[in-house]
Parts: structure tokens; sequence; C-alpha cells
């Protein structure tokens, strides 16, 4: 389920809980999500990742594909809570350059930038 939330700048930021693998279809199934979202308006988005074991590489792509839509409307997405290997995996590929990697919901929460 989604939730809304308010950062210390004053942006509203949705966040996605994301499944325990993300594969194509799962990850599919989150970017339609964000695609629902981004035409009513947000384009903040925080994936909470804390229950995600695992991305695979057609995962990987679905996220970029978030992240692109997302970038053409201004907005971020924030990877939260990814494990060492899934937060490795994103800075290897390139990933944490162009969303925000975060320990945990609250980080977001308190973002100011």
């Amino acid at each position: 389920m989604a939730e809304k939330f308010v950062d210390k700048a004053d942006r509203t930021w949705v966040a996605i809980p994301a499944p325990d693998y993300v594969d194509g279809q799962s990850g599919q199934d989150l970017l339609d999500v964000a695609l629902q979202l981004l035409q009513v308006g947000f384009n903040r988005l925080a994936l909470d990742m804390a229950s995600t074991r695992a991305v695979n590489s057609v995962g990987i792509s679905r996220l970029i594909g978030i992240i692109e839509s997302l970038a053409k409307k201004g907005g971020t997405l924030a990877l939260c809570t990814p494990n060492p290997a899934i937060a490795k995996t994103f800075q290897i590929m390139g990933l944490a350059k162009k969303a925000l990697v975060c320990r945990s919901l609250q980080q977001v929460k308190d973002f100011t930038g």
C-alpha cells in the first residue's frame, strides 16, 4: 500500500513497498504504479526495499524505466533500505547517481536537497 508524506523541504512523496524479489513482472508492476502516480501529479517516489532480498537484471531495467520517467517530469526516485548486496549493485550500475539510495524512509523524510 502506498503512503504519502512530506519531506523537510515541503515536497510530497509517495512511498511504495517493493516485493521480496524484483524481476521482470514485479518490476513492471512497480513501473505501472509509478506511471499511474505520475499521471495524477506525484513525481517523487520512495521505493521501500526493506523486504527485498534480490533484484534481477530485468528488474533493474524496470527501475531504470521508473527513474527515467520521473526525471522527465522533474522528479526523483528514492531507493530506501536496500540490503547491502542490492545497494552495491545499484552503486556498480550507476543507479546511485540517478536516484537517491537511502538507509531508511526517515532519511527521505529528512531530505532537504
